[in-house]
């Protein structure tokens, strides 16, 4: 009966020692595991949503890119810049209350931000013809839309000189006419992931 009331020995407060650490570790196994899937899993609807609105954005606005003719470098040239890295252009912004925005000059390009992930950002300010190239801008800002991109990379199709065969090329060389259509690549960091649009411009020039 003394024997039978006893408290534990020593052993067997070690293997109860063991047990629990051996239950906590797979615990904190379990619980960081599924902490890193969250936090992959909310990675990923952030990729897809800024994938999502870039891709509204240049559906939207470049298909709408107009041809401006504006006074630059002492001749009449098309407002538009195609280079292998960024692209510049004049497009209307969104309607806003009932109300056209106007027109606004977009720019996109690859940017690295301090420590941060490169970053697509996409530049604007309001554009009014006849207004003076040194004008302060009426309105103007930014919008970071998409992290993580590794490579960015634009394409033209159309003839690089009057009367030439269309093709596609890595930097528009006209100032006369716009290009048929622009090829956007993004490569994204995470699994090298690829997304690749193609969009018509309608605009005329003009």
């Amino acid at each position: 009966m003394r024997r039978g009331g006893r408290g534990f020995t020593l052993v067997e407060l070690l293997i109860a020692i063991t047990l629990l650490g051996l239950i906590s570790s797979v615990t904190y196994g379990a619980i960081w595991t599924a902490s890193r899937s969250l936090r992959t899993v909310e990675q990923q609807v952030e990729l897809n949503d800024g994938l999502r609105v870039t891709q509204e954005f240049m559906r939207r606005s470049l298909s709408q890119a107009r041809g401006l003719l504006a006074v630059q470098e002492g001749r009449m040239q098309v407002l538009f810049s195609g280079a292998p890295q960024s692209l510049a252009f004049i497009a209307p912004a969104p309607l806003q209350r009932g109300h056209a925005g106007g027109l606004y000059l977009y720019q996109i390009e690859l940017v690295k931000r301090g420590e941060r992930r490169n970053t697509l950002r996409l530049s604007y300010e309001q554009y009014v013809t006849g207004r003076e190239p040194d004008a302060e801008p009426l309105a103007q800002g930014e919008s970071l839309l998409l992290e993580g991109v590794a490579k960015l990379s634009f394409s033209y199709y159309g003839s690089d000189e009057p009367g030439a065969t269309a093709q596609w090329l890595d930097e528009w060389p006209r100032r006369d006419i716009l290009p048929q259509l622009v090829r956007m690549k993004l490569e994204l960091e995470s699994g090298g992931e690829v997304s690749v649009m193609t969009l018509a411009i309608k605009g005329q020039v003009g």
